[in-house]
C-alpha cells in the first residue's frame, strides 16, 4: 500500500501578524484586504483595539460607513483614550448625517489627541501640529452640536451654556 501524502499545511497568521499585513495592505491601497485581515485579527483577539481602527478606516475608505462605525465604536469602547479612533468615528458619523454623534466624537477626539503619540497620529496630522487638530475638532464639535434642533417632545433641556442636552 502506498502511504497517502498529508494535506498541505496552510500557514495561519497570528492576530498581530494579520494586523501588520492589514496595515501593509492599507498603505498599499488595498482596502478590501486590509479590512479582511483586520477583521480576522480582531476575531482571533477581540481586544485588539488597533485592529478595529484599521478595519474601520479600511471599511470607510471602501464606502462601508455602517461597517466602519461598528468597528470604530468597538475601538473607542475598548480604549476610550484612542484619539485616532474618536477622530475617524467622528468624521464617519458626520458623513452619514449624525451630527450629534459626530459632535460627541469630535469632542472626545479633542480631549484625547494631546495624550496620543505623534507616531499614532502621523497620518492624521499630515505635517500639522496636534494643537491645530485639537482646535479643529473643538470647532467641529461645537458647530455640529449647534446644528441639530430637537423635534417637539424630544426631551431637550436648555442649559446656561446654550447647549441642549437630552
Amino acid at each position: 500500500p502506498v502511504a497517502a501524502t498529508p494535506p498541505p499545511v496552510m500557514a495561519v497568521l497570528s492576530p498581530l501578524e494579520d494586523l501588520s499585513k492589514a496595515r501593509e495592505a492599507q498603505n498599499g491601497g488595498n482596502q478590501a484586504a486590509a479590512a479582511s485581515l483586520a477583521e480576522r485579527a480582531t476575531a482571533a483577539h477581540p481586544l485588539l483595539v488597533e485592529g478595529y481602527i484599521v478595519e474601520g478606516r479600511a471599511l470607510s475608505n471602501q464606502g462601508d460607513d455602517d461597517g466602519a462605525i461598528v468597528a470604530l465604536r468597538k475601538a473607542v469602547f475598548l480604549d476610550p483614550s484612542a484619539a485616532h479612533a474618536h477622530f475617524l468615528l467622528a468624521t464617519t458619523l458626520a458623513r452619514v448625517g449624525d451630527p450629534g454623534g459626530a459632535s460627541l466624537s469630535f469632542a472626545s477626539a479633542a480631549e484625547t489627541l494631546p495624550r496620543a503619540s505623534t507616531e499614532t497620529l502621523s497620518e492624521l496630522l499630515d505635517g500639522r501640529a496636534v494643537s491645530d487638530l485639537v482646535d479643529l475638532c473643538r470647532q467641529l464639535a461645537d458647530s455640529l452640536y449647534a446644528d441639530p434642533e430637537p423635534s417637539v417632545g424630544a426631551g431637550a433641556v436648555s442649559y446656561d451654556d446654550g447647549r441642549r442636552r437630552w
